[in-house]
């Protein structure tokens, strides 16, 4: 079900005259966990077209790559994980600006989603007198997101904008499923605004 709204949203946007502006662009991502030494990037190219004067309607490709390491070291208990993740997704999204302010203009921003992923992991575990313990194993994740975030624009110049979203507030459903053991699904609703969640990017107009 989730693939065919993916698709049907898809075909939504190249259903659009070719008359309308077209722009192209994108956004980026860095965050970096100190306390896990757990750092996520991620690049998004997006296409889209004004169907309005204030109305940009879209899609973007992410990918995203994560990689982290940690190790706990307690009296004569000692643990370390390390993990590798790739990520793959695709998201039509419809935009809308307000207050225009000379150059500056201020947007939101409604998506919806789909992704893949694999992430390899590695841990080790071991207590005094105890047979110590490893594990290396593989999962993959199919997800979908409905989201909603803000975000600001400023205009270099007649063709060029410059861009920033920031937080998120959405549904997202996740299933896990591991070379080992069942499957997992999960479901949750996010309201953040941190900076963690904030991405910057640019957009061309054609």
């Amino acid at each position: 079900m989730k693939k065919y709204l993916a698709a049907f949203c898809f075909s939504i946007l190249v259903s659009f005259s070719v008359k309308a502006q077209t722009v192209v662009g994108g956004s980026f991502r860095v965050a970096h966990d100190v306390d896990y030494d757990y750092t996520t990037f991620t690049i998004s190219p997006e296409i889209g077209k004004f169907i309005k004067e204030n109305v940009l309607i879209g899609s973007s490709i992410s990918y995203s790559h994560s990689k982290g390491e940690n190790s706990v070291v307690h009296e004569s208990e000692f643990s370390s994980s390390k993990m590798k993740s790739n990520a793959l997704s695709f998201a039509p999204y419809i935009r809308r600006y307000f207050s225009d302010l000379g150059r500056v203009k201020f947007f939101a921003e409604g998506s919806a989603g789909i992704s893949f992923s694999k992430t390899k992991t590695e841990s080790y575990h071991s207590v005094s007198n105890y047979a110590p313990y490893s594990y290396v194993g593989e999962s993959k994740t199919l997800g979908f997101n409905v989201g909603f975030r803000p975000g600001i624009t400023f205009a270099v110049c007649d063709r060029l904008d410059l861009l920033a979203k920031i937080g998120n507030i959405g549904y997202s459903y996740t299933k896990f499923n591991p070379d080992k053991g069942d499957s997992i699904s999960r479901s949750s609703f996010d309201c953040s605004f941190s900076t963690s969640n904030l991405q910057f990017g640019f957009l061309f107009k054609i």
